[in-house]
């Protein structure tokens, strides 16, 4: 029996090692989420300045789109969509061809594609910051004059009027926000401060799983970090921390576990009349042991693996 007494002290004695490993881990984690809520508080701000001076996005994980932050309206990223029928100065011949290629384009997962009215038209290129404003022609688009309109034949970019034959077409998609946005995120609201306006543009990224594409490169990088990075991440040390919580529940080494209890399963009056039917109940109890220290080691070594790539990935 003093055999028996050695093997569970050692056995208890494993146990304590690793219960304090799954402590010093429930420590880290606290101190990761500390510091990860900090980083998000001081990048958000990083971001939203970097949102307050830029009006054009395009999207990373959507290139075939590019984002109005004054408006929230998605328009085809010229580079995908064939805004003329062929390269060159060949031109849609009518509305009808028009209409079938914004039918026929794959808008990264977006289906609401049609021709713009002449007004939104109008606050598009005002600025001429749209990304594809050729510098030096007036408000031309990619050099070009004659775009088609929803509720004209088309719009003259020359002097954002009335065209009477249109060539051209880029659609947009207002489906991404919703009808107060635009309002809501004018320099002319009072209701909101300069900030809360910003956070609306952040939202509508975060909310629709975008990532833009910043002027600055480095809050490109930073934004990734924060928006999507961190949430992978943080789903990684939730299910570390359930892996903890449910190890501490159910320990097949607990503290009140008494080797004793196993022998109950033995014939004892056997054991006691053989040595060797001893020494064969010996070893098999042994086994069932060491069974309970594998499972047990197992279930702790993997969690604290898990944890410890999170470290890396951290780092």
């Amino acid at each position: 029996m003093r055999q028996l007494d050695a093997a569970q002290s050692e056995l208890m004695a494993q146990k304590r090692t690793v219960e304090q490993k799954l402590s010093g881990i429930q420590s880290h984690l606290n101190e990761v989420n500390d510091e990860i809520n900090q980083l998000s508080s001081d990048s958000r701000d990083t971001i939203l300045e970097a949102i307050k001076k830029q009006r054009w996005y395009f999207i990373k994980n959507k290139p075939k789109v590019l984002l109005d932050r004054n408006t929230g309206y998605l328009w085809a990223n010229l580079n995908y969509f064939p805004y003329a029928k062929q390269p060159g100065n060949n031109n849609y011949n009518n509305r009808q061809e028009a209409e079938q290629a914004i039918r026929d384009f794959d808008g990264d997962g977006y289906t609401h594609w049609e021709l713009p009215l002449s007004a939104d038209f109008k606050t598009m290129i005002s600025d001429k910051t749209f990304p594809f404003h050729q510098e030096g022609h007036d408000y031309r688009i990619l050099g070009r004059y004659a775009w088609y309109c929803l509720d004209w034949s088309g719009i003259d970019l020359d002097d954002l009027c009335s065209e009477g034959h249109a060539y051209n077409v880029i659609p947009y998609d207002r489906s991404l926000a919703d009808a107060d946005y635009a309002h809501d995120v004018s320099a002319e609201n009072k209701v909101y401060t300069e900030k809360e306006r910003l956070q609306q543009t952040l939202d509508l990224f975060v909310q629709n799983g975008l990532q833009p594409i910043f002027d600055d490169e480095a809050v490109t990088e930073l934004f990734d970090k924060v928006y999507v990075e961190k949430p992978k991440v943080l789903s990684q040390l939730q299910e570390v921390q359930g892996k903890i919580d449910s190890l501490q529940k159910n320990i097949p080494l607990s503290s009140t576990f008494d080797y004793r209890d196993l022998l109950k399963d033995y014939n004892s009056t056997a054991i006691d009349a053989s040595v060797i039917q001893y020494y064969k109940a010996l070893q098999r109890w042994t086994g069932e042991l060491l069974e309970k220290l594998d499972e047990y080691e197992a279930e702790k070594e993997d969690t604290i693996q898990d944890f410890n790539v999170l470290s890396l990935t951290l780092s």
